[in-house]
């Protein structure tokens, strides 16, 4: 069977989806325009001008040799094509950069990234979210944002891909959890008890047998 993981939103804010925060360049207002994926709020985020606008978050504690997954989404008022860069530590290089999402108006979408950062210590540092704002100073709401130290969640060496955590961390929340394979063992073991239960067979089933089986289905 899957192993259950429990994920910690290290931004966690009462599930509001956004983070207390230093802004620069930018004002922002609350909003209850959300992706109806568990997020409770947003943040309305407008430019004061060009260059980046930003929000600083309190200091966080950072081991500088785990791998963590960072994840928001945003709604653009007019058609945009912009980026986004994330920080912790606030200093560079940054830990995720260039993030693009989709440049039409109206719609939620989504960038995340997995990162490290082993060029810095371990400490406790704030996390910046930068809107590069190279589009005319369009103005976008902001939240789901969730970041996990998935090193601690999975443990070294287990911490799953930028696209294995896309498509399974599917909603928002202060905690997560997900269902992880550690290893091949396991989810063939999984794979033979579904053949079992769908065919009405028993007995073991040899690995030359599997491409078949499956087949047969």
């Amino acid at each position: 069977m899957p192993k259950t993981i429990t994920l910690t939103n290290i931004m966690a804010n009462n599930e509001k989806g956004w983070f207390p925060a230093t802004l620069g360049n930018r004002s922002w207002q609350s909003s209850t325009r959300t992706p109806g994926d568990g997020a409770k709020s947003s943040v309305k985020i407008i430019p004061s001008g060009g260059g980046e606008c930003t929000l600083t978050s309190a200091e966080h504690d950072l081991v500088a040799s785990h791998k963590y997954y960072i994840s928001f989404k945003v709604f653009y008022d007019s058609a945009a094509n912009c980026t986004f860069d994330w920080y912790w530590p606030v200093a560079e290089p940054s830990a995720a950069s260039g993030l693009r999402v989709n440049a039409a108006a109206q719609t939620w979408t989504r960038a995340s990234s997995v990162f490290e950062r082993t060029s810095f210590a371990d400490g406790r540092y704030p996390c910046r979210f930068d809107y590069n704002n190279e589009n005319g100073n369009v103005t976008f709401w902001f939240t789901s944002c969730m970041l996990f130290d998935l090193t601690a969640a999975f443990g070294v060496g287990n911490e799953p891909s930028k696209e294995w955590l896309d498509k399974h961390i599917d909603s928002f929340g202060d905690t997560l959890t997900v269902h992880y394979y550690e290893n091949l063992g396991e989810l063939f073991a999984d794979i033979a008890n579904a053949i079992r239960t769908k065919s009405g067979q028993s007995g073991e089933i040899f690995a030359c047998d599997f491409p078949d089986r499956i087949k047969n289905l």
